[in-house]
């Protein structure tokens, strides 16, 4: 096999102590390094701005292309790398590749910063020249993703910034340099604290001197600005986010390239979604799988035509805590597509509601089904588009990391929320745990598990019903879907001549999944809201969870020579406002 390399940036990137070690090593007299160390480390840069001189700027490292010593000094340098693949051809590691049986063996070919290796086409071969190129401590590899970082917030303690400038620097800038080497591959955590320390002393340093207190843990600055911190990343996190992104690309192009290279090496004949780490894998396949933890957080199955979904093993229902569903023991049908009806597009409704629990059965059914033809899709729920983005991954492993489940130890997280979260407030009024405790200590009556969870669970939903909803006679009221904003001098308005106007209403219970909808003059399925329409005009990305009745809706519409789109406020729409109501009052369709 042969490969061929190219250096990024070779002159800019060479290290003068490594060149002088190089020629020290070479043979080279002491006057003569001293005199090559005056020559590249005297020279110096003007760089004007608007045609000013800004000051000279002294560099570090790097060889000055142009320069006719330049091209000698950069072969020294190369050496060292010649100098790593001899070593690995003495410990059998490498071989060289000979033109004809009796020709001369060639290992590697140099040309400025271009290089061709050649060896055998094995896999022990390949592994022995990444050893060679990246070497064993990946820590030293990433170094410059570190060294550049730590350069930058260096010419930022010299200046004089408030704490609020400091914050904005660290999140737009400090916190954005790595985002590059992110993408790619997982940075070791030794490289990850050692950029959040850099920050961390930068954030607490002074303006005179040199060291300052730190006053508060830089978890504790993690955390969102709601829950009383000011937001900054977690370095460690946000690598995998961006990682996460790779595997989501693996499940949505399954054919692209990369998804069809990565397969056939790592996971033939599975899905990535149930593939193992495996062994002697690459780094960057390491981090895609450490990703794929914050991924499987997320995702989940949007119900098309049901043949790709896996009644008890997939999750598709629509429940948040786990989105699986247990039907009963008497359910022979394994796809979801055997409780859809295949001619009329509906749910089967007696099948369901004999293989399902009685509360499960009502958000089944809510699942809106297509009438013209949808396939199965696997959705990130985070988002309301369904698409997977590195901001809503953050929080979730934000949550892994405080679970423990990202491989270090968890650091937990307050019982600290916003004024406006009632998650707590449910679960410590909730007494249904220790009055079963009380049963059992002092009368003696033992329950099973399942029974108290099922208790616990009507418990919730009793709880969400008298909380959420005013009970009027024997149904909840619920507000309709259609703004309730105050349009003074709204009324109806009929169209013009020739053209024919629907007027659709909804009324919507979350708690029960209960609606009623009314359309005068036509009768649709579904139901209007001034963000439908807006998806409908393409001025908002689409809802996954309306994938269906949008895409319906847009093969009717085509079907028409023209048709547009638009939400009227209630006080437009008092009619079909009305008749929703009334449907939803009497719980049974109204030819």
């Amino acid at each position: 096999m042969a490969i061929k390399l190219d250096m990024a940036k070779a002159y800019d990137r060479v290290e003068w102590v490594f060149l002088l070690s190089m020629m020290a090593k070479l043979g080279f007299a002491p006057l003569f390094c001293n005199w090559i160390k005056e020559c590249i480390s005297t020279a110096s840069f003007n760089i004007l701005v608007n045609g000013n001189s800004t000051g000279f700027v002294l560099p570090e490292r790097g060889l000055r292309q142009g320069d006719p010593l330049s091209p000698y000094l950069f072969l020294l340098c190369t050496e060292g790398l010649s100098m790593l693949l001899r070593n690995g051809m003495e410990r059998g590691a490498l071989h060289r590749f000979r033109v004809s049986p009796n020709g001369n063996p060639i290992s590697h070919l140099f040309f400025a910063d271009d290089s061709v290796l050649f060896g055998h086409a094995s896999v022990e071969e390949a592994r022995g020249i990444m050893e060679v190129d990246f070497g064993h401590s990946k820590k030293v590899v990433f170094e410059e993703v570190r060294d550049k970082l730590e350069s930058r917030l260096a010419g930022w303690a010299e200046q004089f910034l408030s704490q609020a400038g400091k914050e904005v620097l660290v999140k737009a800038v400090a916190m954005a340099l790595p985002n590059y080497a992110m993408s790619y591959f997982k940075l070791p955590i030794g490289v990850c604290r050692d950029l959040e320390k850099a920050i961390r002393n930068f954030w607490w340093r002074g303006s005179e001197q040199r060291k300052g207190v730190h006053w508060i843990s830089w978890e504790r600055l993690m955390k969102q600005k709601q829950f009383s911190g000011l937001g900054f990343r977690d370095i460690q996190c946000f690598n995998l986010d961006f990682l996460a992104k790779i595997g989501w690309r693996l499940i949505q192009n399954p054919m692209s390239l990369l998804a069809t290279v990565l397969k056939e090496k790592y996971y033939p004949g599975k899905s990535f979604t149930m593939v193992g780490k495996g062994r002697n894998t690459s780094w960057g396949w390491k981090g895609i799988f450490e990703a794929r933890k914050v991924l499987l957080q997320g995702l989940r199955w949007r119900v098309g035509d049901g043949a790709c979904i896996n009644i008890r093993e997939d999750l598709w229902f629509p429940r948040p805590s786990t989105f699986k569903v247990k039907p009963l023991v008497n359910l022979q049908a394994t796809l979801v597509s055997d409780l859809i009806d295949s001619g009329s597009n509906f749910w089967r409704v007696d099948l369901i509601s004999a293989s399902f629990h009685r509360d499960d059965v009502a958000p089944i059914l809510s699942i809106p089904l297509s009438r013209t033809g949808c396939c199965d899709r696997m959705v990130w729920h985070h988002n309301a588009n369904g698409d997977y983005s590195v901001r809503s991954g953050y929080g979730v492993a934000i949550n892994l990391m405080e679970n423990g489940a990202l491989g270090r130890k968890g650091r937990g997280s307050a019982s600290e929320k916003p004024k406006n979260c009632h998650a707590w407030n449910l679960i410590w009024n909730l007494k249904r745990l220790w009055k079963n405790r009380n049963k059992v200590v002092f009368n003696g009556v033992h329950r099973q598990p399942l029974e108290v969870l099922e208790t616990w669970r009507r418990n919730i939903y009793e709880f969400r019903d008298a909380t959420l909803s005013v009970t009027e006679g024997d149904h909840p009221r619920c507000r309709p879907l259609t703004s309730s904003l105050d349009h003074e001098g709204c009324r109806w308005e009929k169209p013009a001549y020739g053209v024919l106007k629907v007027n659709i209403d909804a009324s919507w219970c979350k708690t029960t999944l209960r609606m009623g909808w009314a359309g005068s003059a036509v009768t649709l399925r579904g139901f209007f809201t001034k963000r439908v329409a807006r998806m409908l005009r393409n001025e908002l990305l689409n809802d996954f969870s309306l994938e269906c009745i949008l895409g319906d809706i847009e093969v009717l519409a085509r079907r028409m020579m023209s048709v547009s789109f638009s939400f009227v406020p209630r006080e437009s729409n008092l009619a079909a406002h009305s008749i929703a109501k009334f449907v939803f009052k009497e719980g049974h369709d109204f030819g």
